[in-house]
């Protein structure tokens, strides 16, 4: 038996699988468009320059590169050593699978409460639950100001044996982003219950027009553990690098032994193109920003031509957010919901775009845009098509 026999096909992965051969048109894309490695070398100092270009192709510090970790450092206000190197989606398991033992041993208890974002990333929720912990969910309010998670939430699911809650914020799907005095507050629940709080941090940074940007939790809080990498806001999921990090000294070697029964270490090549990326950071996201702000202002032209079908709002942070489909064009897919729109939309106009019950199964009329590529212009016209096809006439 594998030691994943346990763990069900991750939803997102067996979407995409079967909505992948002939897709021309990723409309629900997570990540930003990709930088190319030529442009990322361009902006190396001499000491990166002569790191790349005398690079022996071996195995690297399973803690990740003394350099990196130091970048990695300054950027979340830690010590170097407070931070693990891995690949970021096999973290989360990593980092799951460590809490949840530690945090049984130290209570005592046999079981432990755990709660997570609903709609949420579904490896955020799908394997602490499937570590025995007893589930509790904080759900997301879908305002007429767009998606949000108020604080109160939380604390009327949070039972005396919560030892664990679980966020990501900027949150995907929603693109929810709470303020730095918000976010303040969710770390000051967390100490005083006690409560430990892992907080996927993989959209760090891209709450561009907040006026006070939300911070890293392991930066405020002892018994935190975030996560964060070059996959999303540092527009290099190719490189397969991100980090944990964690004060909490007993938790950074459970997860460091929990991690070389994966990846021991990561790429020479990645790491070395991390520490570039780091040090230009105010060139890289500069350049993130500009493509959103565009983005955005194509989905405000596109959404206002579809009132009828569409609830749309701006999202506060990240490239993805959940978009309420409603008037005939729900009316159409009454039966199979938005899965059965987003397979008509792949099957007719090779279109992927995600449906809402990925992230919450009770969610039958929401679909998940992504706005971080260079080819969104494209891929609308494309909805636009697949739309006017179905809308219904009009008769006089």
């Amino acid at each position: 038996m594998s030691v994943c026999d346990f763990l069900p096909q991750d939803p997102l992965s067996g979407f995409f699988e079967r909505h992948s051969t002939h897709a021309k048109y990723w409309l629900s894309c997570s990540e930003m468009q990709p930088l190319k490695q030529r442009d990322v070398l361009a902006m190396a100092d001499s000491q990166c320059r002569d790191m790349w270009d005398d690079l022996e192709l071996g195995y690297t510090e399973a803690a990740g590169h003394p350099l990196l970790r130091q970048e990695i450092a300054k950027l979340h206000n830690v010590n170097a050593d407070d931070i693990l190197v891995d690949v970021p989606h096999e973290a989360i398991y990593v980092a799951v699978n460590s809490l949840v033992p530690y945090l049984t041993r130290r209570t005592g208890r046999r079981r432990i409460h755990c709660v997570t974002c609903l709609p949420g990333y579904p490896a955020l929720s799908i394997i602490a639950d499937k570590l025995g912990c007893e589930m509790g969910h904080w759900k997301a309010r879908n305002t007429r100001d767009g998606w949000t998670f108020h604080l109160n939430d939380l604390k009327s699911v949070v039972k005396d044996n919560t030892q664990l809650i679980i966020v990501n914020f900027p949150h995907n799907p929603t693109g929810f982003c709470p303020t730095a005095t918000e976010f303040t507050q969710l770390v000051k629940f967390c100490k005083a219950r006690d409560i430990f709080l892992f907080s996927d941090e993989m959209y760090l940074l891209t709450d561009f027009a907040s006026s006070e940007p939300m911070p890293s939790a392991c930066s405020m809080y002892d018994n935190s553990v975030s996560l964060f990498g070059m996959s999303k806001t540092l527009a290099q999921p190719g490189v397969r690098l991100g980090w944990l990090v964690t004060r909490n000294k007993e938790v950074w070697h459970e997860m460091n032994k929990c991690k070389d029964y994966f990846s021991q270490c990561c790429s020479a090549t990645s790491e070395i193109l991390s520490i570039i990326t780091l040090r230009n950071m105010d060139t890289v996201l500069n350049q993130v920003k500009g493509l959103i702000a565009k983005n955005l202002d194509l989905l405000d032209n596109f959404f206002a031509e579809y009132t009828d079908v569409f609830e749309w709002h701006r999202p506060k942070a990240a490239t993805v957010t959940l978009v309420e489909v409603k008037g005939w064009l729900l009316e159409e897919y009454v039966e199979g919901g938005t899965t059965a729109l987003c397979d008509d939309l792949y099957t007719e106009e090779s279109i992927v775009i995600l449906p809402g019950g990925i992230f919450d199964e009770m969610d039958s009329n929401t679909i998940r845009l992504g706005f971080g590529k260079s080819d969104l212009d494209d891929s609308l016209k494309a909805l636009r098509r697949f739309l006017e096809h179905h809308r219904p006439s009009v008769s006089h």
